[in-house]
């Protein structure tokens, strides 16, 4: 049985939140003209998502997931081929995981984000879901 699709952790996302809209789109951006602070910039917005500041988590967590940003950015250049392939037919594929699955929410995320783990999760044979109550993305 196929479920209705929403947003999922997959190459099949359907974001309708505003705000994960606008991060994206700005991260979007920022990707395009190659403004490597302002793609860390919106990436770092992810930590906090739209329910706390970046300033309430202190000044060595947002430098660490600076850190990690640049070192991923690093890891490209500015004109590269895109190397992303989509990942299509996930509802279909998902029943045949046969490694057990735990999808993982941070309860302070964003909604389209934290509406992703259980649908795709319950197609899965063996899963469990968890939420981190005081984290976001």
């Amino acid at each position: 049985m196929k479920e209705a699709k929403s947003p999922v952790g997959t190459s099949e996302t359907a974001f309708e939140d505003p705000w994960a809209l606008d991060a994206l789109s700005a991260q979007g951006r920022a990707l395009t003209t190659g403004d490597t602070a302002g793609w860390i910039n919106v990436f770092q917005r992810f930590t906090a998502c739209p329910h706390r500041e970046l300033t309430d988590l202190g000044a060595d967590l947002m430098r660490r997931v600076r850190e990690m940003a640049l070192c991923t950015l690093g890891e490209h250049a500015l004109g590269e081929a895109d190397h992303w392939v989509p990942v299509t037919d996930t509802w279909e594929r998902a029943s045949g995981i046969a490694a057990p699955v735990c999808a993982i929410n941070g309860a302070l995320d964003a909604p389209d984000r934290l509406a992703m783990a259980d649908p795709l999760a319950k197609l899965v044979p063996s899963r469990q879901t968890a939420t981190v109550s005081a984290a976001a993305h």
